[in-house]
């Protein structure tokens, strides 16, 4: 739901062409809360995912994938 959301607000910005600085693009990162993680764990994978997205070439959502568990 997250990602959907931040794809409809960054697809909306590169519409409007804004009076000072005309037509923008924006990045976003998102990162699924898994329970009883910290709120700084959450938000350094979030901002991971914004890193990818500008490093892959702006103008996009990247999704965090959830870590996965290994079996012991």
């Amino acid at each position: 739901m997250a990602f959907r959301a931040a794809e409809k607000l960054r697809e909306a910005i590169s519409h409007v062409v804004f009076d000072e600085v005309g037509s923008i693009t924006c990045s976003f990162g998102v990162a699924e809360y898994i329970p009883g993680e910290s709120v700084a764990d959450l938000i350094t994978r979030a901002d991971d995912a914004l890193y990818r997205a500008k490093a892959d070439g702006r103008n996009q959502v990247q999704m965090m994938p959830r870590p996965t568990r290994h079996a012991a």
